[in-house]
């Protein structure tokens, strides 16, 4: 019936209005925001860990170091914590970016640290245990130092988490979205069921039988 489909195209049509470009933007920008207290987080236990021995010297510093020698830039204590700190949290605004476009859906808290700390564990793979030893930056986990894979993929589990914390994607639920339409078509549907008048009373009198 063409009224029917109509109707169930209009609902198609309004369920996923989150899946838009813009709003993808809008929580890539909000994800990159909430990176830098998620970053600030991981960031102190590392620090933590390092006074633990179990890191050595952090990853992020030694990277930035081994980049800052490829690159022939002056050397210094001053300028390699610098510029540690800068890539750092440039590297987390750019996961936390992806993290909101990929949490768009996500508007409950639960779920989002839940997908955070996934998403951190994969950034960790991708990045301690792919590119990383793949440039020879650093010795896969497997090789590297006794307790530090660990520990990073900690550091990246707590950066995941805190990021679904912060993290507050703009666009509603598309449960909401979709329950307010069904609403509004039954409300269309009864209103053309009794376009002029109220519905037939159940309590009228009824004549008497002869």
């Amino acid at each position: 019936m063409p009224h029917h489909q109509n109707d169930q195209k209009s609902l198609g049509d309004l369920s996923f209005p989150q899946l838009n470009g813009a709003a993808l933007t809008t929580n890539a920008w909000r994800g990159a925001a909430a990176s830098l207290g998620a970053s600030t987080v991981m960031g102190a236990l590392m620090l933590g860990l390092r006074k633990t021995g179990v890191l050595g010297e952090p990853p992020p510093r030694k990277l930035t170091r081994k980049l800052l020698r490829f690159v022939q830039a002056p050397r210094g204590a001053r300028g390699a914590d610098a510029a540690t700190v800068f890539a750092h949290l440039g590297y987390g605004a750019g996961a936390g970016a992806i993290f909101g476009a990929l949490a768009t859906p996500l508007h409950d808290t639960k779920p989002r640290v839940l997908a955070g700390v996934a998403f951190g564990a994969a950034l960790w793979a991708v990045s301690y245990a792919g590119w990383i030893p793949a440039l020879g930056l650093m010795p896969p986990p497997r090789r590297d130092r006794l307790g530090r894979p660990a520990a990073m993929l900690l550091a990246h589990a707590v950066f995941g988490a805190t990021l679904g914390l912060l993290f507050r994607p703009k666009a509603k639920p598309v449960a909401a979205r979709a329950r307010l339409t069904q609403d509004e078509a039954l409300d269309e549907e009864l209103g053309e069921s009794f376009p002029a008048s109220d519905p037939p009373s159940m309590t009228q009198p009824h004549s008497p039988h002869r």
